[in-house]
């Protein structure tokens, strides 16, 4: 029996320390860039369902596929498969048009940036917008 644990992507205003880690967990999956494409096809091919069936079905393909932990690289898909959406959405096919770029995506490391992450802005204080 396989026991799940769940990865948690950073939300939205956690803070650097937090992406990073999560970067470089994401980071750490080595996947092919056929890995990449052939499980995000599993996972769009899940059908209408809610992201939680389709990631079900997406952990499964990397449980046979020897990805390890699996939680981890079925979201380390997820993020790679930016390429991907866009070629099959009528976007720019990478994959065609700059080979180099579409490989360093599937298979470099992932960023706090790529994840999400901005520096905060920083404010003005209050006095400055009045003066």
């Amino acid at each position: 029996m396989t026991v799940h644990t769940v990865f948690e992507m950073p939300r939205p205003g956690q803070d650097l320390a937090t992406f990073e880690q999560a970067a470089s967990l994401l980071s750490a999956v080595s996947l092919t860039p056929e890995q990449v494409e052939r499980g995000y096809q599993v996972y769009i091919g899940a059908g209408f369902v809610s992201h939680e069936v389709r990631l079900a079905a997406l952990r499964a393909f990397v449980e046979e596929e020897g990805l390890q932990p699996a939680h981890v690289a079925a979201e380390a898909i997820l993020v790679r498969a930016y390429p991907v959406v866009d070629a099959l959405s009528g976007g720019v096919d990478l994959k065609n048009e700059v080979p180099a770029l579409y490989e360093d995506i599937m298979t470099g490391p992932i960023t706090a940036t790529d994840l999400g992450y901005f520096e905060p802005a920083e404010e003005p204080a209050v006095a400055d917008l009045f003066s």
